[in-house]
Parts: C-alpha cells; structure tokens; sequence
C-alpha cells in the first residue's frame, strides 16, 4: 500500500499524502492497524524524502538518486526511513522487504545500495533498531503510546463490514495501585485482543472499575478522606499505569460502577426482576466482619479470620438477603450445556453437577407432639424403612425452634454456632467424620 500511494505521489507531489492513500488503499482488505502503519510510513517518508535522498546518494555508488526509477527509488526511501526514524524495525528486516519488493522491480542492485545506506545511516547518528541497538522503553513506548492514542487506533467504530469481537477482562477495584497480578491477567487479554484485531475482526476491548460497596467506605475511613474522593484519586492512579502499559482498551467505553450514571442500570435490572418474581428475601446465614460492617464472601475468610483483618475473627450471622431466583432457569440452563461451543467435557460436566438435577420424592415426616413436618428429597424413597434417626444441617431454621426451652437447647445452640464456622466444604466433604447433638425431638 505504501510503495503505491509513494509512486503516485512521484508523479502528483502537491497531493496530499494522506488524501492519495485513501484514494488509492480504499479497495484493499487490510486489517486498521496495518492500514495505519502504512499511512505512518507514507507521510514520513514523504516528509522527509530530501534527508532521505541524502542518505541514499551516498550509498550508491554508480546511481545518482534522479537517474533511478521512481519504483526504486520508493522502495530505498522506505527502507532507510524504517532504518533511522523507527527504531522498533530491526534493520535486517527493512533490508529483507526492500530486497524482496526490487525483485519484483528487477533492480538487483538494491541490496548493495541499502546495506551501504545503513552504514551511512549509523555514522549520521540516527536512532536504529540494530541487532545489538539498546531498547530504549521511557522513549520509544511513549512514542508508539501517543500514536495510538492520537489516532485512536484502539476506538471500536460500527462497521457491518467486520466480524464482531467482544473480549472482556474483569474490572479491578480501585485499591491504589496496579499489582502484578493485574498486569498478567491484563496482558493476556491485550494479546487475544489485538491478535483478533489483526485478523480483521472489530475488536471491542473495554474498560472499567469495580468501586462500589464497603471496602472504598472502610479504605476512605482508614485514610480519613471521603469516600468518593478515595476511589476516583485511586482510579486515576491505576489508570495512568494501565496506559502506561499500553494495552489496547477503548477508553470511551470506560465504566465506573459507583456512578451513578451506571449503576442506574443495575437498579433499573433489579426492579425488572423484583416486578418478575426472580428478586426475593429470606433469611440465611452470612460471614460476618463486625470491623469492616460487611459480608464476606467464603474465599475471603482465612483461618476463621476476616482477609483484611486478620486480627477479627469472623462470626456467622443470620440475616435477611436478597436472592435471584435463577432456579427458575434451572433446565434451560441444563439445556443449553449442549450447545456451548468449545467447552471441555470435564468443564461441561461440573456445570451439569452445579445445577444438580436429580428425580426423587419429597418425603414429609410429621414430628411427635407438634404441627411442624420436616421435609426431605430423596432419590432412593424405596429405603426409608431403614432409616434410624434424622439430621438436620446447623443452619435449619427448625433447630432454634424445635429446642427452645428444653434442656438441650443450649448445647445445640453452641454445637451449631460451632459447625458454621467451619470451611463448609471440609464440613460436608465424604471424608469428614460427622458430629452431632441430640436436639430431645422426636
């Protein structure tokens, strides 16, 4: 594209670079990144085709630089260009496709000319990505950075041309800084999304920060500032690093889930689902930090304590919750295991045991001396008459009922306060011995 658009300005040099390349490459089928690069080499080699010239005379020693073809003389502009203005083309592979490109041209000498245009190049002392050249990453990634950004070379435009591409990591929270742990899982998705950019495909590569709830309240306390002003600093820190790592985001797609502009919609989606039948509440049993004033999530109690405050032990709280109902959905989503492309089994399968579809009874087993029935599913009703006693999980609410005010109450109290606060894997897992208290019913 480049030598077309350079052989045509021989000919017309007070057009326009940038004008004679859309004329010319609008037919070609290159992917935008490619485009841009050739438009970038067009422009300055045209800029500064006398400095060039310069270079070239010196190097060839029986051609001056009017007598040769203005095929060959595109092609040596191009490679000396790439030689002393973009240092992240090793020079070796400018002298490759100057060479491949004069044998299309049958102009055998080219090889000699640009080997001795490199040499010239070096002693000008202009900056080369030679083999043994230092990289210089404060010059030249800011360099590229500000070119990508200046011409929006990330920004996903509508084109019914493409083939969409959606690529979506998770949002990080705000904490401060950008961790190691960000630039791996960042970077992994910076090469799938400019390699799907490369194939031709429109590349949707947003951005954004998960900066709502309790921990920006708790880290804004701690550092005595607002809240608000905590996480917007914090987000314009971590942003800054994640430019300065030059991934390939759309920056005007950025989200930021404590605005209210967004989270409009999260309340919005709620309400819908509320209206439906899918939003619900019951009470359950939480993890409980009374110094952060939040729930935590399993994962983030470590060894009975809160991750954050290791010094705070966690207490099992009972407390109204909201749920979705999306049991609800709990066929069609077994439905559709079948038709996700591109899953291993075995990943296939854990999905299937997660929904956890089985066909049994509900068995209703009335208590002595009371209206209260316990009910319990089971597949094999046919081996009832063998059962000897009843377990009900500590966290049943028949147990607070069923023993207030008898003589087991406290024991059953404290036994089941006790078992919450175990790992509920390792409490239910097959290899666990089991425990259990007599709750005195019948």
């Amino acid at each position: 594209m480049a030598l077309q658009v350079l052989f045509h300005l021989e000919f017309s040099p007070d057009d326009d670079p940038s004008e004679a390349f859309d004329l010319i490459c609008d037919s070609f089928g290159a992917p935008e990144s490619v485009r841009e690069f050739a438009r970038m080499l067009i422009a300055g080699v045209w800029s500064k085709r006398g400095e060039l010239d310069k270079v070239i005379a010196q190097a060839s020693r029986n051609w001056r630089i009017d007598r040769m073809t203005r095929v060959d003389r595109s092609i040596l502009r191009m490679a000396v260009f790439e030689m002393m203005f973009v240092p992240d083309i090793p020079a070796k592979v400018s002298l490759d496709e100057a060479v491949e490109l004069g044998k299309r041209s049958t102009a055998s000498w080219i090889t000699s000319t640009i080997r001795q245009s490199t040499r010239i190049s070096r002693r000008l002392g202009r900056e080369k990505m030679a083999n043994n050249a230092r990289y210089n990453p404060q010059e030249l990634e800011l360099k590229w950075q500000s070119f990508w950004e200046n011409n929006n070379l990330f920004k996903c435009k509508e084109d019914t041309s493409k083939e969409k591409y959606y690529l979506l990591e998770m949002f990080p929270y705000p904490s401060g800084k950008i961790h190691i742990g960000h630039v791996r899982n960042y970077t992994i998705g910076d090469v799938v999304a400019r390699y799907k950019r490369m194939c031709g495909k429109n590349v949707l590569h947003p951005m954004g920060w998960d900066a709502f709830g309790m921990p920006a309240e708790n880290a804004a306390i701690e550092n005595n500032t607002h809240p608000a002003r905590w996480t917007y600093d914090n987000i314009a820190a971590m942003k800054a690093q994640l430019k300065r790592m030059g991934f390939s985001y759309d920056w005007d797609r950025e989200v930021t889930t404590c605005n209210p502009d967004y989270y409009r919609w999260e309340q919005l989606i709620f309400l819908k689902m509320y209206e439906r039948g899918l939003a619900y509440k019951k009470k359950t049993f939480v993890n409980w930090c009374d110094k952060c004033q939040t729930v935590l999530a399993n994962e983030q109690v470590e060894e009975g304590c809160c991750w954050r405050h290791p010094d705070v032990e966690v207490s099992i709280k009972e407390m109204d919750s909201w749920f979705l109902k999306i049991t609800h959905y709990a066929e069609e989503i077994l439905d559709h295991c079948d038709k996700l492309p591109g899953w291993p089994e075995r990943v296939i399968t854990m999905q299937r045991n997660w929904i956890g579809k089985s066909h049994g009874a509900i068995i209703r087993f009335p208590m002595v001396q009371s209206d209260e029935v316990i009910e319990v599913f089971t597949t094999r009703q046919d081996t009832l008459f063998g059962a000897t006693f009843m377990c009900l999980a500590p966290e049943h609410p028949l147990v607070k009922q069923i023993v207030r005010g008898r003589p087991q109450e406290r024991e059953v109290l404290e036994f089941a306060d006790r078992t919450l606060k175990m790992d509920r894997f390792l409490r239910t897992a097959e290899f666990t011995a089991k425990e259990g208290v007599f709750t005195g019913r019948h």
